[in-house]
């Protein structure tokens, strides 16, 4: 049992590292020449990972068996362990943050580290590993009873979802995307990037903090619904970014699971001009929504050769692209810290023109409390949910703990000392 727990640990392994290749490759779409046969040869790599850790999992093979798959997968682990270290080199290469320098980086390749020769590596790599791994499937199809094939074929057909998902990223890249304009009018619609925002917020994300918040049944009723509006409101300083962060991942997940729908998702800032602007909402809004050949086909048509797409067109985009994907999720955060004045006030307005569209459309909105963001909400019906000092002082309790076993110097105290000094700053806290 010793030794096939560290052949699922392989595959385990394994698999963690297709999707942080897929995810990767993923990021770099626009480059589709380069990674079509990439991706298929990933994905075949990721499904044969899952079957092997799958079968073993059951205890369905006799010894002899066994130790043949168990043999196939540590046979592979030093190939494993570089590819591994090329995926991680990968996703810290510098990546193009905005519009802009993508642009550039069609052009120059200078951002771009997928070149041919390290595609090349990768593929070598992904295809010693099937190889080595040939005998372990191979045993697999000989030892299997009829009852474990039943579930052997289960899993292999949530593992081909993400074959499907491969293929329909690679008919998405040899199509649309693959028009001359493309580029074009993408840096027309000219939209900040939002993903440093989100992986930063993340970042603080303290393991198990949050998890009050995703079970709450006000936020669980919104999620489950259609044209419902949420509006989360907390004092300055209580973590709302953090939480909003928590909530975008699992509305990620709950997206994928309902048919024809979309998220997206903005974060306000007082510190970042890009943020601090209507236009700016809506452009990267409409960039986020362009997910299918609709989207683009009303991009395309709007597209007037200007240097920058004005704000009414970028809101006939929108519309369009809202009651195109059928139910679509906003995500605005920190709404209290784009200043007041017109920007706001048009925020505000857009926000209550939703209403509009129906159950095609719904928004969850963080923020401080104040008067017209409340009166918005208000008009838009939304539920209410204050974040409550208790739970996020609860959450700082936990922060604590973490950093008091992560750290040599605090671990040295008496547990007397630890639990005064807990104490103390979850009393002093008050939610911030």
């Amino acid at each position: 049992m010793e030794a096939a727990g560290s052949a699922v640990g392989i595959a385990s392994l394994g698999i963690q590292i297709c999707q942080g290749l897929i995810s990767y490759y993923h990021d770099w779409r626009s480059y589709h020449d380069d990674i079509s046969a990439a991706c298929d040869k990933v994905g075949s790599l990721e499904r044969t990972f899952a079957l092997l850790k799958a079968i073993l999992g059951q205890d369905s093979l006799n010894a002899e068996q066994t130790a043949q798959v168990r043999d196939s997968l540590l046979s592979c682990k030093d190939t494993i362990r570089a590819l591994e270290k090329r995926c991680a080199k990968l996703q810290a290469s510098s990546q193009p943050t905005n519009i802009r320098e993508r642009a550039a980086a069609v052009t120059k390749r200078a951002l771009y580290p997928f070149k041919a020769s390290t595609l090349a590596k990768v593929s070598e790599a992904v295809n010693d590993v099937l190889d080595q791994l040939a005998l372990a499937v191979q045993t697999l199809h000989l030892g299997i009873s009829s009852s474990d094939h039943s579930q052997l074929v289960n899993v292999a057909g949530r593992v081909d979802d993400v074959a499907a998902q491969l293929s329909e990223l690679k008919l998405d890249l040899s199509g649309w995307r693959h028009d001359d304009q493309y580029l074009k009018i993408i840096s027309w619609v000219d939209a900040p990037d939002q993903t440093p925002y989100h992986a930063a917020a993340c970042q603080k994300h303290e393991p198990g903090t949050g998890q009050w918040l995703l079970e709450s049944d006000t936020y669980k009723t919104w999620k489950a619904s259609s044209g419902t509006h949420l509006w989360l409101h907390g004092k300055a300083g209580c973590g709302k970014t953090v939480l909003c962060s928590t909530l975008i991942e699992d509305l990620k997940s709950h997206c994928v699971s309902i048919a024809n729908s979309a998220l997206a998702y903005f974060y306000f800032s007082f510190s970042d001009i890009n943020s601090q602007s209507y236009r700016k909402l809506l452009a990267s809004l409409v960039h986020q929504l362009c997910s299918d050949q609709p989207s683009y086909a009303k991009l395309k048509q709007v597209f007037d050769g200007t240097k920058q797409a004005s704000v009414h067109l970028l809101e006939t985009v929108l519309d369009f692209q809202i009651e195109q994907h059928g139910n679509v999720t906003l995500v605005l955060d920190a709404l209290d810290e784009l200043p007041e004045g017109d920007d706001r006030s048009l925020v505000l307005k857009k926000l209550l023109g939703l209403r509009s569209h129906g159950a095609n459309a719904k928004v969850l909105v963080t923020s401080r409390g104040s008067a017209d963001i409340e009166c918005t909400m208000s008009g838009m019906k939304a539920l209410v949910l204050p974040l409550s000092v208790q739970e996020i002082n609860a959450d700082i309790g936990r922060y604590i703990v973490n950093e008091f076993n992560q750290s040599p110097s605090l671990l040295r105290w008496s547990s007397k000392m630890q639990d005064r000094a807990r104490e103390t700053l979850e009393q002093r806290a008050d939610g911030m």
